[in-house]
């Protein structure tokens, strides 16, 4: 659940980032959702870390909640009027 939630607020901030381009919601949860595989790539070169299929799950899902945040009365709470 902490993946999820991590890459939450990591799409919600990529959200507020990519709020001028054409489809801020589809580049904030690619962005997040790529950030965490390669997340999960480089632990394979670190010692005591482990590669799991499981967290880039919770990764991707966590960074798909931030659709929730499409409603119009949401975008001024992020700032993207």
């Amino acid at each position: 659940m902490l993946h999820a939630a991590e890459y939450f607020v990591l799409a919600l901030l990529a959200l507020r980032a990519f709020r001028t381009f054409r489809h801020p919601f589809l580049y904030a949860i690619l962005f997040a959702a790529m950030f965490g595989v390669l997340d999960e790539f480089h632990q394979l070169l670190v010692p005591d870390r482990t590669f799991s299929f499981l967290d880039m799950l919770a990764d991707l899902i966590g960074s798909c909640v931030v659709l929730a945040f499409r409603h119009k009365k949401m975008h001024s709470l992020l700032g993207l009027d």
